[in-house]
């Protein structure tokens, strides 16, 4: 019998200081590349709202199964979660540095 396959779980943050950042473009940039309304699942994805994630300087950001994603762009989103779905895992090193960048990004703009 075959394996059945798990499902993507996605959850976007939907606090406020991730919403001022962009995520209600990403949420809807989320539902048109899944073809799943937030709240729903179908074989593929379930995807939902979760609460804050920590990363609330660098939003907006999600959880993909069990890694977050910080800074997304609508534009960019659905790439990000393919990196995750059918990449290896960041080491804890790469998340720091990714960490590192997105801090000199947010300083930069200041």
């Amino acid at each position: 019998m075959p394996k059945a396959k798990k499902r993507i779980v996605i959850r976007a943050c939907e606090d406020c200081s991730c919403v001022d950042r962009g995520a209600l473009a990403v949420i809807e940039a989320i539902k048109e590349g899944t073809g799943v309304p937030m709240g729903e699942k179908n074989s593929k994805y379930d995807f939902d709202r979760s609460g804050c994630l920590g990363g609330c300087d660098f939003g907006p950001n999600i959880l993909v199964d069990s890694e977050i994603v910080i800074g997304l762009k609508p534009d960019t989103v659905m790439a990000e979660i393919a990196k995750i779905v059918n990449g290896v895992p960041l080491t804890k090193k790469q998340k720091e540095e990714n960490l590192n960048k997105k801090i000199e990004q947010e300083l930069y703009e200041l």
